[in-house]
């Protein structure tokens, strides 16, 4: 189908075991791709949206040729690269050749006719993440989608048609810029199918039909690149979870645990981490703080019996502070008490002229949780009587 998107995508030669090179052929989308066969033509691959009226496009005819050895082929993108290894029992014709579209933010895809070919990026994001939620494969607690990505993977054969494999074939994405492989990111593959029951050719529509283990090749802290075992070819999204939490010791020498629960719309990016600090009696600034927490939960600093300041930062690898686009969920856990003041109360401090804002939060056991748009200084207060608290006078 015509793609009235600029792509910039590039397939490269196949390995297929022979030494000799594969030659490219383009299709009407402007990408190039490339055949498994050692002779391959140059002919301009067909529209497919023009195959699925005139051919079953999983059907390879009769005594035509097929791959009868291990073989690779490779499609390079702008930024990411996709292979596809199989074998013989995959079925494939000889001539066949790997094709792959990244479905982007804000860009819509259309056919000659002027009807979208696939949903928006949003729909495939939303029904990703509700996919993995339903299945609990967010298994450490607070791990979060943080980013996805989407891809339309097709075999074609020679005239451009789509071909379906007769068994399940190895895919591995591998992209420019490696993701963090921190100690609590994990990655996922989604699979989909067109919703025969919604889809209409103005706004089509799509279903997840499988949530897909991977395997990452991990090195240097990076992961190089993810796989995943795939037996029908249309849209896959390939996901990586993470949750940034630090654990710190207070004045008070408590122990407290900090974790922002984020998803890609926030603006996060990959290998960010989260730094917090304790402001102390020794900054100038700190008896400015507490009045004007006080102030803000309508008490009086005489009354408070706990106060706690802390400046949470979230930075990049180039140690730069990340603005955030999107508000993200924080909580605060003291380790060192069962059970939270009921009275405790989050004061955010807002902006270059940092003006004291009384967050809404939910107290469960030791845990502070609120929903945040800025990283900054948020004063932790509690006006109750409780003796295991430090009183401030």
């Amino acid at each position: 189908a015509n793609v009235k998107a600029e792509d910039a995508d590039h397939a490269d030669t196949a390995d297929t075991g022979s030494s000799d090179q594969t030659d490219a052929s383009a299709d009407k989308n402007g990408r190039t791709t490339e055949t498994a066969a050692d002779n391959a033509g140059t002919s301009e691959a067909a529209d497919p949206a023009d195959a699925a009226a005139t051919t079953d496009s999983s059907v390879i005819a009769p005594g035509e040729p097929i791959v009868n050895y291990p073989a690779t082929l490779v499609f390079e993108g702008k930024d990411y690269t996709i292979t596809a290894t199989f074998d013989e029992t995959a079925g494939l014709p000889a001539d066949v050749r790997l094709d792959a579209v990244e479905i982007l933010p804000d860009v819509v895809y259309e056919d000659e006719n002027g009807n979208p070919i696939y949903p928006t990026y949003e729909e495939y994001y939303e029904k990703a993440v509700k996919a993995v939620e339903k299945e609990k494969k967010l298994e450490e607690q607070n791990q979060t989608v943080t980013t996805a990505r989407f891809f339309d993977i097709t075999f074609l054969d020679a005239d451009g048609f789509p071909v379906e494999p007769k068994a399940p074939v190895s895919i591995a994405v591998k992209y420019k810029d490696a993701l963090s492989a921190v100690d609590t990111a994990d990655t996922m593959a989604v699979h989909f199918d067109v919703d025969e029951k919604k889809s209409t050719v103005e706004e089509p529509a799509v279903k997840v039909t499988e949530v897909i283990d991977t395997k990452t090749d991990v090195k240097k802290e990076e992961i190089q690149e993810i796989s995943f075992d795939a037996e029908k070819f249309s849209v896959y999204g390939v996901l990586g979870t993470e949750v940034i939490s630090t654990r710190f010791k207070a004045s008070d020498e408590n122990t407290y645990e900090v974790v922002v629960d984020y998803d890609a719309k926030s603006g996060i990016p990959e290998g960010a981490q989260l730094k917090v600090s304790e402001v102390t009696e020794d900054n100038n600034k700190y008896g400015e703080y507490v009045k004007q927490a006080a102030d803000a939960i309508d008490s009086r600093v005489n009354d408070l019996n706990y106060v706690k300041l802390l400046d949470i930062e979230i930075i990049d690898k180039n140690q730069n502070e990340v603005d955030l686009k999107a508000p993200v969920d924080v909580q605060i856990k003291l380790l060192d008490k069962e059970q939270t003041e009921e009275t405790t109360q989050i004061v955010h401090f807002e902006g270059v002229k940092e003006t004291p804002v009384v967050v809404d939060s939910a107290i469960e056991a030791d845990t502070l949780s609120f929903s945040t748009n800025g990283i900054s200084i948020y004063a932790v207060v509690g006006t109750g009587d409780d003796d295991d608290y430090a009183r401030m006078n």
